[in-house]
């Protein structure tokens, strides 16, 4: 039985049938019947039959413009067909058409001005009686903390992936290239005990050989560019190269100076970090800068309560890159005492601002971004040039994890890696530092002379009547 198939075209479908081979009247006729058959259509309302192989109807729309300038004139708009349709027409009022039905646009006075947003459905949805609900102060000041709230932690999770980009590996400064720095001048062991504590801390060293090269120094004369001449100094000092790091020494002194750095004398490392970091700022490229601002600096989030209103003020996104931790008044305990002090303290004359009355509040820190390197100063010189040398004990292990505000993650342990101590008084004095290496061994460096030593001599807090007391503490992060 052969099997064929109609049309497409055809009312029935894919119809199925088997012609006799002695009888073609019979294909015939069923091919009339099937293509005479009309197919009902539910959707329509009108049955009578259409005649086929004709075009669909046309419509054509002529749409007439009025001139007015009004929005409320109306448009005619003639609809002719062509077909067995009479012409019609219809009047359309040219409200915008919302959903499936026609809003009338309410007249406006000639005399208003356009606010441009006629025709968009947004004032016909307004009443003209009805006034909008004020926007309060209260409104205002409770938008711009949760948009600078937002900003700020987007601030905060940047820094974060801009920190986690700088390796922070021993890679390229192997524990046998460690030396001593010559004293060029016999006073400066404030700057070279510095650089040691630098030079081990080993984001700083990548930092600068990966996105600062000569290539990438926009100072106009690249041989004043603090942060070139710091990268030498770290190139030089992990190649083992005595000869090249004396020569990069005084290439420093000498572009320090040309820069601003007025200190011939003595002088203190806080200091001198403090204005190294603020050259770079100002000469490196914005883009260049924060990588060593997301892992250098702190971002903390301060907030004051009123004793007397119960108002709460808070600032976001404060920068402190060293910790300054002052011993005055004493507290039994070690260096985690001081630092519950350094988070939480008084403030003394504070104006509220919501109630306008000063008094004694209590003012608290929280860490919104965690550096991988913490630097903290014990602040043993007062501004009578007195030094404090009462001791603080501290361990090899910082922990900051409870000073963390709920948006930080971030595991905020940290381990000792160098301390810069001092010895003497504000009158004259000497630093040196005792850094740990790759291998984990602690060395002591003073000016030219290496000497190994232990953990202890790191962590010793200057009791027992020895003249050493620990002054600049750098904490390395530690990462699992």
């Amino acid at each position: 039985m052969a099997r064929t198939y109609l049309k497409h075209q055809s009312p029935q479908g894919f119809g199925k049938f088997s012609p006799s081979s002695s009888s073609d009247k019979a294909y015939a006729r069923f091919q009339s019947k099937a293509h005479n058959t009309i197919l009902k259509n539910p959707h329509r309302k009108s049955e009578r039959p259409q005649p086929r192989n004709l075009p669909l109807p046309l419509r054509i729309k002529q749409i007439k413009m009025s001139t007015s300038a009004s929005p409320s004139t109306k448009r005619t708009r003639p609809i002719t067909d062509v077909g067995n349709h009479p012409i019609k027409h219809r009047r359309v009022s040219s409200a915008p058409v919302i959903g499936s039905f026609i809003r009338e646009r309410p007249a406006r006075c000639s005399s208003e001005p356009p606010t441009g947003l006629e025709g968009c459905g947004i004032l016909e949805d307004v009443s003209s009686k009805c006034n909008p609900t004020p926007i309060t102060k209260a409104d205002k000041d409770h938008y711009l903390r949760r948009a600078k709230n937002f900003s700020h932690n987007w601030t905060n999770r940047r820094k974060r992936h801009l920190a986690k980009k700088v390796r922070s590996d021993w890679s390229g400064m192997p524990s046998s290239a460690q030396q001593g720095m010559k004293n060029l001048t016999g006073v400066l062991c404030y700057r070279h005990s510095l650089f040691q504590a630098i030079l081990h801390c080993p984001q700083v060293a990548h930092w600068l050989r990966t996105y600062h090269s000569e290539e990438s120094c926009i100072v106009d004369k690249q041989a004043s560019c603090a942060a070139c001449q710091l990268r030498t100094v770290i190139q030089t000092y992990w190649s083992g190269k005595s000869a090249e790091l004396t020569k990069a020494l005084e290439n420093v002194n000498k572009v320090f100076k040309t820069n601003g750095w007025s200190q011939s004398g003595q002088a203190d490392p806080d200091e001198q970090l403090t204005w190294l970091i603020g050259q770079m700022r100002e000469q490196l490229p914005q883009q260049i800068y924060a990588y060593l601002d997301a892992f250098i600096n702190f971002s903390l989030d301060s907030s004051t309560s009123c004793t007397k209103c119960g108002h709460v003020c808070t600032n976001f996104g404060e920068t402190e890159g060293v910790l300054s931790v002052e011993l005055l008044p004493r507290i039994n305990g070690d260096l985690s005492k001081y630092l519950n002090k350094y988070f939480s303290y008084s403030v003394e004359g504070y104006k509220c601002d919501e109630c306008k009355e000063t008094s004694d509040n209590r003012r608290s820190r929280l860490i919104s971004h965690s550096p991988d390197v913490v630097i903290l100063q014990m602040m043993r010189f007062d501004p009578m040039g007195r030094k404090d040398k009462h001791p603080v004990p501290f361990s090899s292990t910082l922990d900051l994890n409870a000073y963390r505000t709920s948006t930080n993650k971030t595991n905020s342990t940290y381990s000792l890696a160098a301390v810069v101590q001092h010895s003497g008084g504000t009158g004259g004095g000497h630093y040196r530092c005792v850094a740990r290496g790759k291998d984990q061994n602690w060395n002591i460096f003073d000016d030219a002379r290496v000497i190994r030593g232990k953990e202890s001599v790191a962590l010793d807090p200057g009791s027992k009547g020895k003249s050493w007391t620990p002054y600049l503490l750098f904490f390395q992060r530690e990462r699992k």
